[in-house]
């Protein structure tokens, strides 16, 4: 008898597992509290409980239904096997729902410092489980939000286990994404976003930037990036981590308006301490910028004093850098602050960047005062304005 209800227990939890990843149906809290109740009632049972959590852990991505969850007891009942159980698929499990749970704040709380100290326990445990490290660091994330946690899960110890984390599944996406997640909320805190900078976890982000290309990845670092920079004290070490051209590059690769936002914030940050990223005949922050077409970022840096004509290792100013990318509104603001047309060292046969180019001329009365001047003698008309743009530009700006 008691082998026939387990069995119809467990057929019963598979259905609603099947239905728990689908948006369209609507669990009531009759059946959330039939789930829960079978979890306890088997709660020996390795299979119910990995169903259960399951379950819990699908309804729980919608947050109108976490309510629901913890008062018919669901946290407490996850909250045990994360506590009494060593079987690593179902702490995923049981890892995954609690990481959802602990959306809403009152459940953070629920959790307290015992659960924290046995989710750090599971990470260090199984440093090899990439499906554990990604959920397990999950939980931390949520709960980092509570700032009576986040210097409790932001200490140098746990810190440290962290980034040996972060190094072993350096390749793995989903776990630097949680990683990052995590360093983002203990970031906040400027204590520990000190202890971030100062222990090697920037160049762990940066390397994470640098090989992988995922859009969700990348806004996770930057998110890293933006908290830390808040902090003055952090961005000489940001600096020297080489974030800058990992910021720009994510900028320019990932074309998502939240991550453009995240670096936008952090240049506007460190804008006081940007200087030439590698010194003479070297790119620089301002080539960068002009690259990616950031006006707002190009405009903080010429205010700074950063030439404007200053010249890499490809002798590319940052006015070549921004022809290159065919970026017109920085080939239009450059041109307006007064960059060199004389060194353009390529070849422009689009319409769209010639006329850009004539605008930024029309807008620099200074330089267009200097065509009036000479325009009446061919001869005197610097080479770079007879082989690249049409005359007949300037003529008509100047009528």
């Amino acid at each position: 008898m008691r082998g026939y209800q387990y069995s119809d227990c467990l057929r019963n939890l598979t259905k609603y597992s099947e239905l728990s990843v689908n948006d369209d149906y609507i669990f009531t809290s009759d059946i959330v509290y039939e789930i829960i109740n079978d979890m306890k009632l088997y709660k020996h049972v390795i299979d119910i409980q990995k169903e259960g959590c399951r379950i819990i852990s699908n309804i729980c991505v919608n947050r109108n239904n976490i309510n629901m969850i913890y008062e018919n007891g669901g946290l407490r009942t996850v909250m045990r096997i994360i506590k009494n159980y060593n079987d690593n698929k179902l702490l995923y499990f049981a890892c995954s729902a609690l990481w959802n749970i602990c959306q809403q704040n009152r459940c953070r709380v629920q959790v307290g410092k015992s659960g924290i100290n046995k989710i750090l326990n599971i990470i260090e445990l199984n440093i090899h489980n990439e499906l554990l490290q990604t959920t397990g660091v999950g939980v931390l994330a949520n709960l980092a939000f509570d700032p009576n946690f986040k210097k409790y899960i932001g200490k140098k110890k746990n810190i440290y286990l962290f980034y040996k984390c972060m190094k072993y599944h350096i390749n793995n996406v989903d776990v630097q994404t949680s990683f990052n997640k995590l360093l983002t909320n203990l970031a906040h805190d400027d204590k520990t976003g000190c202890m971030i900078c100062n222990t090697g976890g920037i160049n762990l982000i940066i390397s994470a930037m640098n090989r992988h290309n995922s859009p969700v990845l990348h806004r996770s670092c930057c998110a890293v990036l933006s908290n830390l920079s808040v902090d003055n004290n952090n961005h000489e070490i940001i600096l020297k981590a080489m974030a800058l051209e990992a910021l720009y590059d994510s900028y320019d690769e990932q074309k998502c308006d939240i991550t453009q936002q995240l670096v936008d914030i952090t240049l506007q940050n460190l804008s006081p301490r940007i200087q030439d990223i590698n010194g003479e005949n070297k790119t620089t922050s301002l080539h960068l910028a002009s690259r990616n077409g950031n006006i707002s970022i190009i405009r903080e840096l010429l205010v700074k004093g950063m030439a404007i004509n200053g010249i890499n290792y490809n002798l590319f100013t940052p006015l070549n850098c921004a022809i290159q990318e065919s970026n017109l509104s920085a080939i239009e603001y450059l041109i307006l602050c007064g960059a060199d047309i004389s060194k353009i060292k390529t070849d422009i046969n689009d319409k769209e960047m010639m006329d850009a180019i004539k605008r930024g001329l029309r807008k620099n009365k200074k330089l267009r005062k200097q065509i009036c001047n000479i325009i009446g003698n061919i001869e005197d008309i610097s080479q770079i304005i007879i082989s690249y743009i049409n005359l007949a530009y300037y003529t008509d700006m100047i009528e």
